[in-house]
């Protein structure tokens, strides 16, 4: 694992709509905000492990289906990174889908719904980067 890497979150999507999850009261920084599926890393892991753990975690999401799209800066320290991954599901692992223990729903936005939501600042800061690698 690079030195670099500080997370990492995916670009979910399913036939032209991206997966958000709104976070709960739980989260003092971002409760009721919506943002992409992802965290940071447990000790260890490479980009790629930590996207499919949380994936798992947060929505049940097993695949195998990503590619590395973009690597932004931290909000925090600009020598840190996180990797963002474009994630193409499938009917299979759509029908999988449930919300984990980290936030209060889990929902599939076509693109122009998603300038209604109230984002968490990182995703509002880099999201019309992230747009161009969204397959709709």
């Amino acid at each position: 694992m690079g030195t670099d890497f500080e997370g990492s979150q995916g670009l979910v999507t399913y036939k032209g709509k991206l997966l958000f999850l709104k976070r709960d009261k739980f989260d003092k920084k971002a409760s009721g905000l919506w943002c992409l599926l992802g965290g940071g890393p447990n000790q260890g892991e490479t980009p790629e492990e930590t996207l499919k753990r949380e994936l798992k975690e947060e929505a049940n999401i097993r695949t195998s289906n990503y590619k590395l799209v973009f690597k932004r800066p931290s909000m925090n320290n600009p020598k840190l990174f996180t990797y963002i991954f474009l994630v193409n599901l499938n009917d299979e692992e759509l029908e999988n889908i449930k919300i984990g223990d980290e936030g209060e729903k889990l929902q599939f936005f076509y693109l122009d719904e998603i300038k209604d939501l109230t984002l968490v600042s990182s995703l509002e800061k880099y999201f019309d980067i992230y747009r161009k690698y969204i397959i709709s």
